[in-house]
């Protein structure tokens, strides 16, 4: 089940909407005490660096330094073993010298991330949001350049310097460290969002990651619920008739070796009997391609005049 909802930035409106897809009568989850809840900062959030899983089993951004998440504690006790998880967003990479240059930035690389942030605090995922202000707060940060689906076992040398397409791994990664250092294991209500990028990644990942949860808290997971915001992206010719972003998509998808993240998703399954694999694996990148497949429910937004539409307006068929 899908609902669409006109648009607006990356800064999620407050909407009593989510009240009603989150909020209901349960028996009790068990309660996991992983922090004092007076001893919070509602604003601040905590950078884990997980050294632990990039040694054992590579979850590591293109650059090789290990996947990372913010995070902030339920900051009242009764939303203890409630979760909002948000993918940050970035853009991609497309090929081996631009995945080079961005394992120099902080998009690759998270040798340079702050300690602390007091980042991502608007709309609902802020504070003083009467419905999710007091969740447990993640942040997925973003590292490999393809919506947290890399899973490359070997890596690309590129002048001289390896890089890791290694997402997925991330993704896992931070889903156990949750579950073995703060409780995840009791959630009871969790929302996915994210953003641009990260909001495809909140299409490709929705069901997997439901499935996942179920998995981590099957005694007391009640809903799982996501909201992507300006995760649609226009899949078509420039105005020239050249399939640009098309090409892109599919050659970060199988420069990543990405399949392995849809093969238990409703798009894998579609597309996996088609007989041209670069191709199907390509239509996987793209929100189309899942908006008719989610099997659960999700409300999706997209800015009417998005940032990465405008500056490559090439895209846009109506610019014609």
């Amino acid at each position: 089940m899908t609902v669409h909802l006109q648009a607006i930035p990356c800064i999620f409106a407050t909407m009593t909407l989510f009240g009603l897809i989150l909020h209901g009568q349960a028996s009790p989850a068990k309660s996991f005490a992983h922090t004092t809840v007076d001893k919070v900062d509602p604003y601040t959030m905590d950078l884990h660096l997980m050294h632990d899983f990039a040694a054992s089993d590579g979850a590591v951004c293109l650059d090789g330094s290990p996947g990372a998440f913010y995070f902030r504690p339920a900051t009242d006790p009764t939303h203890q073993n409630d979760w909002l998880f948000h993918f940050k967003g970035a853009g991609w990479c497309y090929d081996e010298q631009d995945c080079f240059g961005r394992s120099n930035m902080q998009f690759g690389s998270s040798t340079t991330w702050a300690n602390t942030t007091g980042g991502w605090n608007g709309g609902i995922l802020g504070p003083g949001d009467t419905v999710f202000g007091a969740f447990n707060k993640v942040v997925f940060l973003y590292c490999d350049g393809a919506s947290f689906t890399g899973n490359r076992t070997d890596p690309v040398i590129v002048n001289g310097k390896p890089l890791y397409f290694r997402g997925l791994r991330i993704r896992n990664a931070i889903l156990a460290t949750l579950v073995r250092d703060h409780g995840l294991g009791s959630a009871r209500d969790v929302l996915l969002t994210g953003c641009s990028s990260g909001g495809l990644a909140a299409y490709m990942h929705s069901d997997n990651m439901r499935d996942t949860m179920q998995q981590l808290a099957p005694k007391t997971l009640r809903k799982f619920r996501t909201a992507p915001c300006s995760g649609f992206f226009l899949y078509h010719d420039n105005v020239v008739g050249v399939p640009v972003y098309q090409e892109q998509m599919k050659n970060i998808f199988e420069l990543s070796n990405s399949s392995g993240a849809f093969d238990h998703a409703p798009c894998g399954a579609v597309y996996s009997g088609m007989s041209a694999a670069p191709v199907a694996q390509g239509l996987c990148t793209r929100f189309q391609a899942y908006v008719f497949l989610l099997e659960f429910v999700s409300f999706k937004f997209a800015s009417v005049f998005g940032s990465f539409p405008l500056e490559f307006g090439m895209f846009l068929p109506f610019f014609v």
